[in-house]
């Protein structure tokens, strides 16, 4: 598994290291967790995924 560093950035930040097998499964992942942490009223957020 290779690990990636992910940053959510919305009004806040989040920020994470996550494994993965490849760039698309980390970035599929990423997602998710934006989905479940920046709040509902958030229009725009970015997310930026590097491998380590």
């Amino acid at each position: 598994m290779k690990k990636f560093n992910v940053q959510i950035t919305y009004t806040g930040m989040i920020e994470e290291t996550i494994e993965a097998e490849s760039l698309e499964e980390a970035e599929n992942e990423a997602h998710d967790i934006a989905r479940m942490e920046v709040p509902f009223d958030c229009d725009e957020y970015e997310i930026i995924v590097e491998e380590e």
